[in-house]
């Protein structure tokens, strides 16, 4: 479950805002700050942002998010990826044949892509969270989370490849 709570995070920043345009003849650079919208789902409100230019001109960016295991009071940081990226797929499946059979195949074969092609220690976690069938066809929706591009770019060649 997703519950970062929206409102703390809206909260948290504009209360930095204020703390920093009281002090705003005191920093040596402007502050840009961005509510990032969906970023629960993948692939998220990112992309859509940085492509109508919100960072046109920014020269570094620091990130937050609410992190409920950390006590009250607590902060949190990483010196490298704290959050994995995620990619949402869908499968459709029209066929003569049967889909169910087809849909459970591409299942099965989908659950190996990280057992086969992936080192233990690579974090990647491909999650098919629904599926839906007919005789005639299939519909088949999925997340693929990770830290390494390479490692994504595999893993839709391997997708691509069970079609």
């Amino acid at each position: 479950m997703h519950a970062c709570g929206h409102d703390g995070h809206t909260t948290a920043l504009l209360a930095t805002c204020k703390v920093l345009m009281d002090h705003q003849e005191d920093l040596p650079h402007d502050v840009v700050a961005v509510f990032q919208y969906g970023e629960e789902q993948a692939p998220g409100g990112a992309k859509p942002m940085i492509d109508a230019s919100c960072l046109q001109g920014v020269d570094a960016i620091f990130g937050a998010h609410l992190w409920t295991p950390l006590p009250l009071g607590t902060l949190g940081y990483s010196y490298r990826e704290l959050c994995a990226a995620a990619d949402r797929f869908e499968v459709k499946i029209n066929t003569k044949e049967n889909a169910n059979i087809i849909a459970a195949e591409f299942v099965s074969m989908t659950q190996q892509i990280v057992s086969r092609f992936s080192k233990p220690r690579e974090t990647l976690v491909i999650t098919l969270g629904k599926l839906e069938s007919s005789i005639k066809e299939a519909s088949i929706t999925g997340t693929i989370r990770h830290f390494n591009k390479e490692l994504h770019k595999m893993v839709l060649t391997k997708l691509q490849k069970l079609m």
